[in-house]
């Protein structure tokens, strides 16, 4: 059995415009809603090849029991610990006439280096898949991995990082 954490897991809501005029009123085309969030995603794959996993998380509000029921329509084992905060809704909107994506990200909890030292302590493997403070405090905590993309790792290492060159020399001084 492998279980995801997702502390952070998020409503996503994914909308495309035609194109996006600043200070005028955008007609929205499409929309889509899903439960978002690293660890949920990779529940998503791990279910989709039959592996068996199981979805944990901090959710609340009705944005939480959204996510939830989206996951169990895909068949996702879940077992989400309820908080007295709303899930965070993240906004994702594509514009269709330059193929650009923008992404407003909500905040959420940072305790990840806590969670990882006690995972450790009892024998699990960790990998950490987070941005920001939460990676630079979460990576104390000594995980096995880090799945920084290279905005993230940019942003770890205080550097725009560019060419496999650079980010086996600068980013591995992480």
């Amino acid at each position: 059995m492998i279980y995801t954490i997702t502390l952070n897991p998020a409503l996503d809501r994914t909308l495309w415009v035609e194109k996006i005029r600043p200070d005028d009123s955008n007609r929205i085309e499409r929309e889509q809603r899903y439960a978002g969030g690293k660890g949920t995603d990779v529940s998503r794959v791990l279910t989709a090849l039959g592996v068996n996993n199981k979805a944990l998380g901090l959710v609340g509000g009705f944005a939480g029991e959204e996510l939830e029921g989206r996951l169990l329509n895909e068949g996702i084992s879940c077992d989400f610990t309820r908080i007295s905060g709303e899930t965070r809704t993240n906004i994702i909107v594509n514009d269709i006439s330059t193929g650009s994506q923008t992404v407003f990200s909500a905040r959420g909890p940072e305790i990840y280096r806590k969670l990882i030292e006690i995972a450790k302590t009892r024998g699990a493997w960790v990998i950490l898949d987070t941005d920001g403070d939460a990676l630079r405090v979460g990576i104390l905590g000594i995980p096995d991995a880090i799945k920084p993309n290279i905005h993230e790792l940019s942003r770890l290492v205080d550097e725009e990082l560019k060419g496999i060159d650079k980010i086996a020399r600068d980013g591995g001084r992480v």
